[in-house]
């Protein structure tokens, strides 16, 4: 089940003006932003969605570029900013002044990070910023930890405690950064998930996620295999931290399925910002240029987003061309559904 957090469909409601906007300019500025601000990381992720994009390009975005981009962002009315990968988005120098500039506009900041280098100076920087930490952990005992991570064993034992320390800092400090560990799971380290869940917690997290291997997810034997192995010991799980005050978050959804909309909505909530400096119109689709709107580095984002390019990609790629497996099918789905609604007045 999914946490208020990850529930999508409810937030939807809070930008529901801005939505329809959309539909009728075919433009609109998106809600969130991911941004990629390197390239560069510090693990070796077997099964990282974007391995063979970041190989390629391993590019640490100028200082001077990420910090007019943020100030693009709040400006042109977006509201909140994702450090993301792209790689490790705390191996750019940048960072902690990039996210007190981002603090300092009114923009809402979340990050994924490893939390390898989630200490020190950084670390109180996120605590003061940030309004969620998502850390990539797939597993806790050593052995898998390295085959799925491909670094040493050594570095498990430093995560462990910056996350703990980084937890313990935000209460310390009245700090509202709500943090939680993500695991994408699979086959190597499904059977640490009991063990990352009791980690989270024990560590002062505030959720698990465990979350589909998109790299899968056109296999239907694995799709077979989380719905009736995997998803029973998630049930088990949230019913066993629930009186814990601590979320087990999981998905049900048939990634499989053929999409029942027509056109993609979703987009026009979130996109992405690669490391380039490219705006992606999808951020699933930040590694294919073809689906690209314009480059921040060069372009206001103004400009971009509500550019004749945005409408033209808005008529051609929908979701039955797409090409990415989406996370927001059933996001997408549910907006159609409520903005084709038959009689909307009569409840």
């Amino acid at each position: 089940m999914l946490s208020k957090q990850f529930n999508t469909a409810l937030k939807v409601f809070a930008h529901y003006d801005r939505l329809k906007n959309s539909l009728k300019n075919k433009t609109s500025i998106p809600v969130s932003i991911e941004f990629d601000i390197t390239n560069r990381c510090n693990y070796a992720c077997f099964n990282c969605t974007w391995k063979e994009y970041i190989k390629e390009s391993r590019t640490h975005m100028p200082k001077k570029d990420i910090m007019r981009i943020i100030r693009d962002c709040a400006s042109v009315g977006i509201r909140a900013i994702i450090f993301s990968g792209g790689g490790e988005p705390l191996l750019h120098p940048a960072v902690s002044d990039a996210m007190r500039l981002a603090k300092r506009t009114g923009l809402n900041i979340g990050l994924f990070t490893n939390g390898l280098l989630l200490e020190g100076e950084v670390a109180k920087v996120v605590a003061e910023s940030c309004d969620w930490v998502r850390f990539n952990l797939a597993a806790v005992t050593p052995e898998v930890y390295k085959k799925y991570h491909g670094v040493s064993i050594s570095r498990f034992k430093h995560i462990e405690n910056n996350i703990v320390k980084f937890n313990e800092l935000t209460r310390h400090s009245g700090s509202k950064t709500i943090a939680g560990i993500g695991s994408t799971i699979n086959y190597i380290n499904f059977n640490d998930t009991s063990k990352l869940a009791d980690f989270a917690y024990q560590a002062g997290c505030k959720y698990f996620q465990a979350k589909h291997d998109f790299t899968l997810l056109k296999d239907t034997v694995y799709l077979a295999w989380w719905k009736n192995t995997a998803m029973p010991i998630f049930k088990e799980l949230e019913s066993q931290y629930a009186p814990k005050q601590f979320s087990v978050d999981y998905t049900e959804t048939d990634y499989l399925r053929k999409p029942l909309a027509q056109y993609c909505y979703v987009h026009h909530l979130a996109a992405a910002i690669n490391a380039d400096g490219d705006v992606a119109y999808c951020k699933r689709l930040r590694d294919r240029k073809a689906s690209h709107l314009g480059n921040a580095r060069r372009q206001s984002l103004k400009s971009i987003f509500t550019g004749d390019r945005n409408r033209k990609l808005c008529q051609e790629i929908i979701p039955q061309n797409c090409g990415v497996i989406c996370p927001y099918l059933e996001l997408n789905d549910f907006i159609a559904s409520s903005i084709n609604a038959v009689h909307p007045n009569f409840f």
